[in-house]
C-alpha cells in the first residue's frame, strides 16, 4: 500500500491586499502536489 501525505495550510495573499483586507487562501498539498483555493474570506491587516 502506497503512503499518502496530506497537508492543509491557510495563507494570506499579501500581494492582493485591498483597503487593508487580505484574502485568505487554503493551500492543500497531496503527495507533493500543491493547489491553492480561495476560501472567500478576508482578514484585517491592522489586527
Amino acid at each position: 500500500m502506497e503512503k499518502v501525505t496530506l497537508g492543509i495550510h491557510f495563507v494570506l495573499r499579501m500581494n492582493k491586499v485591498m483597503n487593508g483586507l487580505a484574502p485568505i487562501y487554503a493551500r492543500i498539498t497531496v503527495n507533493s502536489k500543491r493547489c491553492e483555493v480561495s476560501i472567500k474570506r478576508k482578514i484585517s491587516m491592522e489586527s
